[in-house]
């Protein structure tokens, strides 16, 4: 049985209004200060699971989500968001999708989807977690406005390695992070909680440099069941860079449940300034 979660925070800022039906449906969201980093730039981990809640109500949809791309063109502001649900192709056990969010008339969002039916595989080959201290034992993060995102108070985050806004030995990090009102863990979730570490530049300059995204890869590597077995207890993200040179980096995240499965792998490019 699918548990029920429309109480929850995250649920309700991803509440759909159904605009036409068809082979290619609109609905229209409404983008809120909830999970905004500004009033006038939403939170790309809400942008994402929009995204994906968006494609999972096609009559089409099948399967699990396997893999994104999106390419952020402008900030998303609050107030009202058109999204255009494409379904672009359909194999044996894969389909592949369009969404293109719309704000005052222009894309401000386009994301590439390919969602699927898994199949079993005696080859299992997976990284190891790092040894990260318990959440009890890290720093945590608190929302101090207006230096932090307004979304973060919808979070539990605490630092196991790395201090921002210092020169770290390398720009790793590693976060635990929970949503506040314990709502367990899904693909929307997991998919919004990848984006939450900070730019890379923070872990490497005494100043603040901000981030901003431009083009972002979510791999999904866990099985639907293995996500939500994680329930509401808090998970790792493991963020690095390889390059951070001529105003921008790259920035790769790993998502670990407490008990070691590899959840998600995310890549990003990201200009600073």
């Amino acid at each position: 049985m699918t548990q029920d979660k429309t109480g929850y925070a995250l649920d309700k800022a991803l509440a759909l209004e159904p605009m036409s039906d068809g082979d290619s449906p609109t609905w229209r969201a409404r983008v809120t200060t909830d999970y905004c980093n500004t009033p006038k730039a939403a939170f790309g981990g809400w942008i994402n699971a929009l995204a994906v809640h968006a494609v999972m109500q096609h009559a089409d949809f099948r399967g699990t989500l396997q893999t994104m791309q999106t390419s952020f063109m402008g900030g998303v502001a609050e107030g009202d968001v058109v999204l255009t649900v494409s379904h672009l192709a359909k194999r044996a056990r894969t389909d592949f999708w369009r969404v293109d969010m719309v704000q005052e008339g222009a894309v401000m969002v386009t994301v590439n989807l390919v969602s699927g039916l898994p199949r079993d595989s005696d080859l299992t080959i997976q990284i190891e977690k790092p040894d990260a201290p318990p959440i009890e034992d890290s720093q945590p993060l608190v929302p101090a406005p207006p230096l932090t995102p307004l979304w973060l108070g919808q979070y539990r985050q605490a630092l196991a390695k790395g201090q921002p806004f210092s020169v770290n030995p390398s720009p790793e990090s590693w976060l635990w992070i929970a949503e506040s009102d314990d709502r367990p863990l899904d693909i929307l979730g997991l998919v919004a909680m990848v984006d939450a570490p900070m730019p890379r530049t923070f872990f490497v300059a005494n100043e603040l440099l901000m981030g901003s995204t431009i083009q972002m890869q979510n791999h999904v590597t866990a099985t639907a069941e293995q996500i939500a077995a994680c329930g509401s207890d808090p998970i790792l993200l493991r963020a690095d860079s390889a390059s951070i040179a001529n105003s921008q980096y790259d920035q790769r995240v790993e998502a670990w449940s407490a008990d070691g499965q590899l959840l998600m792998v995310s890549n990003q490019m990201a200009t600073h300034r």
